[in-house]
């Protein structure tokens, strides 16, 4: 009879697992019958509820035939066999070869465009062009916006790592390449190599790799439909970081093993929360702090690293409003898209235009309760393979002494960090700290599943085998499940229209810029418009171009919207708009309705566009001059009059050649940049200040 509780038969599993370990006298190498009935203890995943949970990876009750077959598979390798390392290489690279076809295979060479992945293609297109003096201006969104959300997202790790491919390569085409990449060779590879430095045989390295890439559901929400690949690349780094910094606190330090600390923990930092993973290992080495100051290279290193990330981090704190956010109660990255989604107004003809919404949809830190921190702690276990609870639990005590320690401090540290801290500050997304958990947690089980490899002695250690061999190419089935958009999680790659509709912005735009009316969330192929101003060149605008917004926020301030026609068509004059795109009903019929303002140029599956007839071609407000130029970063503009104010939106840090630069409000809800003590006739160009002056300016006002 299949049992209905399978979070209690989970908990009840990891207990007898490590009970056999504690009792267990001899060492676990040299006897491996514990081993032998933790993968028997395995099999009572397959007769509880455990994969029948919702957004569970090896998804139930259909996969138990597949356990079955595979679990017979196993046997017999076991049985008729020999352990050899090479044939575990053919079944490790065998298999990401495989999950690397079916991407492609799923994809047809298309850009993946979930969610936030556009937005993430457009950061890599922004920095192949600034990097870098980043953060900068960004005249092509909005009428001039900050682009500085390359630190906040870790964006910057993807970027440095493939940068040289991008010399010969567009960023959109390298984007074709980047998830199969990440998800199916650099992380197995860092997984791999984490696994040798916590002085793990080969055969438990490569099972290792193998067993993070089958491990969790969350993460390939994480990285395919969302599209948060700082995060992934960083994560991959984790326990390849943590690798190191166990081999210097117990070995003598060599110089590549001091390069290799340099160079992987910088790229790990770029999604800053991952420092966070490391106090406990920080305390750890302040009792070793005698032996570890006398290593040749220790003291190098955390100097070299100290002048690498500390300028970045101080400009990334100065930029980006921490503090305010750490006090915030803006909700999680997965919480705004389930908000933004839910305040999507209908497509049902209306008689008025559609509103900001008033409603709040922020998330409130929930109170501190054992339900609340159980609840996250349940989330994040369910979406993971068993193999990685039960082998990964237990086989950190396979590890030697210090390894251990590490490891046991560092679990107990994550899972304080995504189910106590998650709970009192959602936005800050803790509980991805668990899924960083996961992949920790597959080199311990890597160790236990390599000694099941390595001793098949008797038939229950073969069985015991052929249990875990089971899960893990089940695991691996369900993850090509995934990639071919079989499961709860959603993923689609680019749709014709993203470039018929960048044709269309091209051909009708002339001088000025497109205006996407309404609210804009997913609806350009299932991902955010944001990177039409990289495909395009075309300045554009929208109430948000990438996901910041977690509820309906019309494009149309309210000033302008409650005067109706005039007000409308007096914002687009205001922001020298020539052309306007629908994708609501409504906006549609208010386009169409008045064909003495707006003729519809082009219509997409879900987006027309119309061209305003009445353009005049003016980015200047007051003055006169005109724009010779404007790109990812600047502008550039010849002034004919002492003083002008420009149709561009006004940011404290933008600097000119020329002419001095101030604030001047046009309205309540708009501010441009204005231009005075100019030589009439002379050439400007305006941008943000350099990152060295930005540092320095921040570091002047912190200091009075």
């Amino acid at each position: 009879m299949v049992i209905q509780h399978g979070g209690k038969v989970g908990a009840v599993l990891l207990a007898i697992g490590a009970l056999l370990f504690v009792v267990q006298r001899h060492s676990i190498l040299h006897d491996p019958v514990p081993v032998t009935l933790l993968g028997l203890t395995l099999s009572l995943f397959f007769f509880s509820g455990w994969h029948e949970y919702s957004y569970n990876l090896i998804q139930g009750p259909t996969t138990r035939g597949e356990l079955l077959f595979f679990g017979f598979c196993g046997f017999c390798i076991a049985k008729w066999s020999p352990p050899k390392l090479q044939t575990l290489l053919f079944f490790t690279l065998g298999s990401l070869a495989l999950l690397i076809g079916i991407f492609f295979l799923s994809s047809r060479g298309e850009i993946l465009f979930s969610d936030d992945n556009p937005t993430f293609l457009y950061r890599l297109i922004l920095l192949n062009q600034n990097f870098p003096f980043i953060p900068f201006y960004n005249p092509l969104w909005n009428a001039g916006m900050e682009a500085r959300d390359f630190f906040a997202t870790g964006a910057l790790n993807v970027y440095l790592l493939s940068t040289p491919l991008l010399v010969f390569l567009e960023p959109q085409t390298l984007y074709r390449f980047i998830h199969p990449t990440l998800l199916f060779l650099f992380l197995p590879i860092c997984i791999y190599y984490a696994a040798r430095l916590f002085e793990l045989p080969k055969s438990s390295a490569l099972l290792s790799s193998v067993l993070a890439v089958a491990g969790n559901l969350a993460w390939y929400r994480w990285s395919l439909q969302y599209g948060t690949l700082g995060f992934v690349t960083s994560s991959a780094l984790v326990p390849l970081v943590l690798g190191v910094v166990y081999r210097f606190l117990s070995t003598d330090i060599r110089l590549p093993l001091a390069v290799a600390a340099v160079f992987l923990t910088t790229l790990m930092l770029f999604w800053t929360p991952t420092g966070l993973i490391f106090v406990p290992a920080f305390l750890i080495g302040l009792t070793l702090l005698p032996k570890l100051l006398r290593k040749t290279y220790f003291v190098p290193v955390i100097v070299v690293l100290a002048l690498l990330n500390l300028p970045w981090i101080v400009l990334f704190w100065s930029a980006s409003g921490v503090g305010s956010f750490l006090s915030s109660e803006a909700p999680s990255f997965a919480q705004q898209a389930e908000m933004a989604e839910a305040s999507q107004l209908s497509d049902a003809p209306k008689k008025s235009p559609p509103s900001s919404s008033h409603k709040s949809y922020k998330t409130k830190k929930e109170p501190l309760s054992l339900r609340g921190i159980f609840r996250l702690i349940r989330e994040a276990a369910v979406p993971t393979n068993p193999l990685i609870l039960l082998f990964g639990a237990v086989g950190i005590l396979l590890l030697r002494p210090l390894a251990r320690l590490t490891y046991l401090f560092t679990g107990t540290w994550l899972v304080f960090l995504g189910g106590v801290i998650a709970l009192l500050k959602p936005q800050l997304e803790l509980d991805r700290m668990l899924v960083i958990l996961t992949l920790l947690l597959s080199i311990p089980a890597g160790a236990v599943f390599g000694v099941l490899w390595e001793e098949r002695a008797g038939l229950w250690r073969k069985v015991g085998f052929g249990i875990a061999f089971a899960y893990l190419v089940v695991g691996l089935l369900s993850v090509g499940s995934i990639l071919l958009a079989r499961t709860r999680i959603p993923i689609y790659f680019e749709e014709p229209e993203v470039v018929n509709l960048t044709r269309a912005i091209q051909e009708h735009a002339r001088e000025g810029r497109v205006l996407f009316s309404g609210f804009v969330l997913h609806e350009l192929s299932h991902g955010h418009v944001a990177p039409l101003a990289g495909f395009t060149g075309v300045p554009l605008m929208a109430s948000s171009p990438v996901h910041s917004l977690w509820r309906y926020q019309q494009i149309f301030p309210a000033e302008f919207l409650h005067r109706g026609e005039k007000g409308i068509l007096e914002y687009l004059g205001l922001f020298n708009v020539s052309a306007v795109t629908a994708h609501e009903r409504y906006w549609k019929e208010y386009f169409l309705d008045r064909p003495d303002f707006f003729h519809l140029e082009w219509k997409g599956k879900r987006f027309w566009l119309f061209s305003v007839t009445q353009f005049q071609d003016s980015y200047f407000f007051t003055g006169s001059g005109r724009v010779l130029f404007q790109n990812s970063s600047s502008i550039r503009v010849r002034i004919d009059s002492p003083s002008a104010v420009l149709k561009f939106r006004y940011l404290p840090f933008l600097t000119s050649t020329g002419c001095q630069l101030r604030e001047k409000d046009v309205s309540p809800s708009v501010s441009f940049v204005e231009l005075f003590d100019c030589r009439p006739g002379e050439t400007v160009e305006i941008r943000a200040l350099d990152p060295i002056h930005r540092l320095s300016s921040f570091m002047e006002k912190s200091g009075r």
